[in-house]
């Protein structure tokens, strides 16, 4: 009596074996999806930097001001950071050097280019250009490291602009990195 459905059980086996085959193949194709949209389309695969600048002034005795930047960088990402270039700027606001103080004088506009570059072109008193290609610094994912660094100018500096830029080594090809600026006033405390 039970003959016919023991006849039809190979038949409906190869069935479920065939839509569990289709349905391997169908969650397969989602997860890849899900993955290329995550990790390659959100860029979870790239190092994210947030760059802060930590600024001390101190006179010396009249012998001019040290400034002290510590270019603290937090790698923000799951993926490890390398730095290899860069650059450190000090760029001095007040007092105006002459050429600044005469344009003011005579109404000219400092923004020389608004389109792409909508910031006064200071004249820059130093910078260091950082090469560390022989020994890339490493940040781990979601770990933080500061660099040093010292200028040393002239005494009478009493506003002024720090400019750092770290080039993405992932991004070598392009000149993409991290940049930022920031304003400070010297402080007036003689050492």
């Amino acid at each position: 009596m039970w003959t016919w459905l023991m006849g039809t059980s190979e038949p409906l086996n190869q069935l479920a074996g065939a839509l569990q085959s289709v349905a391997t193949v169908v969650a397969l194709l989602v997860g890849g999806i899900w993955t290329f949209r995550i990790f390659i389309k959100n860029r979870l695969n790239r190092p994210c930097a947030n760059v802060t600048h930590v600024v001390t002034t101190k006179l010396l005795s009249g012998h001019g001001m040290l400034v002290h930047v510590g270019v603290q960088v937090k790698n923000d990402s799951a993926v490890l950071m390398r730095l290899a270039t860069g650059e450190i700027r000090l760029v001095p606001v007040l007092p105006l050097d002459d050429a600044t103080a005469s344009a003011l004088a005579s109404a000219a506009e400092l923004v020389r280019d608004r389109s792409s570059e909508p910031e006064v072109q200071w004249p820059s008193v130093r910078s260091y250009k950082i090469d560390w290609s022989d020994c890339p610094r490493e940040i781990e994912p979601h770990e933080s490291d500061t660099f040093h660094f010292d200028f040393v100018t002239k005494s009478d500096l009493v506003f002024f602009e720090v400019y750092s830029y770290l080039q993405n080594v992932t991004k070598s090809k392009r000149d993409i990195g991290w940049s930022t600026t920031t304003l400070h006033e010297a402080e007036e405390q003689e050492t």
